[in-house]
């Protein structure tokens, strides 16, 4: 990993600290080494969304808000993009929101409660047809519980994902999903 910082890279943080001061705006830091398994798995546990890309050997840690992760902190040139679902969100799925803003040539992750989920873009699916085809979904089925509606949603698109538990995960798995 590399810890030299060019003149327009954001600053190196200590990512805990920088992730646990309250939201005021989005901020991006350099991370001085790459995830753990333990470190990742923190991060559903705060209130908002968090990113972080992998650039070469670079990771940086992108803070948001409620809103989430905004796609323009998360090019899609980036060889890992990962965002957290976190606690209030309850699922692992990739939303439409996901499907539509991933990046075609990036590993895509999301980490949540309940392990790491790896997913791809849909070819040609733009973040507008992605939200129109959620939001058909929802009308023609109101009362559908909101996972069940995001499985049908990955079913209607052909949304490739792979969900894996936490219990079958550990850090040299972790990494080889990291850098493959």
């Amino acid at each position: 990993m590399s810890t030299e910082r060019v003149h327009n890279d954001p600053p190196f943080i200590d990512p805990i600290p920088f992730l646990e001061k309250p939201f005021t705006q989005i901020e991006i830091g350099l991370m001085p080494e790459k995830p753990s398994i333990d470190f990742l798995k923190w991060l559903p546990t705060i209130a908002n969304e968090t990113g972080l890309i992998r650039i070469d050997s670079k990771w940086a840690l992108i803070k948001a808000g409620e809103r989430g992760v905004p796609s323009w902190t998360m090019p899609h040139y980036s060889d890992v993009l990962i965002h957290s679902h976190p606690e209030k969100i309850e699922y692992f799925l990739p939303s439409p929101g996901d499907i539509g803003n991933c990046s075609p040539i990036s590993t895509n992750l999301i980490t949540s409660l309940g392990g790491i989920t790896q997913f791809e873009s849909v070819k040609d699916m733009t973040p507008k047809q992605a939200q129109d085809i959620a939001f058909d979904l929802h009308l023609s089925n109101p009362n559908t519980d909101r996972v069940y509606l995001g499985y049908i949603f990955l079913e209607n698109v052909k949304a490739p994902y792979a969900f894996t538990p936490w219990e079958d995960l550990n850090q040299e798995k972790i990494d080889k999903i990291l850098y493959s």
